[in-house]
């Protein structure tokens, strides 16, 4: 079940996303924080397609670094929606 809080956060900002956006802060908003790879097998689509969606979010302070993840050896930042996701770090 979804927070009302959060849901009222959802419908405030909605309409400023665009609809790529949208399907990337959706996905976060179901699953949590995960890494770009993460959220593409998520969404089904390839990770060039979720990448510039998350940074751009990143820079209109949608959402925020929550920590990072080692995959396959490398690190991976872990990013998380603003007031839903509380900064974690993750290993």
């Amino acid at each position: 079940m979804i927070h009302r809080n959060s849901q009222t956060a959802y419908d405030v900002i909605k309409p400023t996303l665009q609809k790529r956006c949208l399907d990337v802060y959706s996905c976060l908003r179901i699953y949590g924080p995960m890494t770009n790879q993460e959220i593409a097998e998520k969404m089904g689509r390839a990770i060039n397609r979720v990448t510039g969606r998350v940074t751009k979010m990143l820079d209109d302070k949608v959402l925020h670094r929550v920590g990072s993840k080692k995959v396959k050896g490398f690190s991976q930042r872990v990013v998380g929606i603003i007031g839903l996701h509380e900064k974690t770090l993750f290993f």
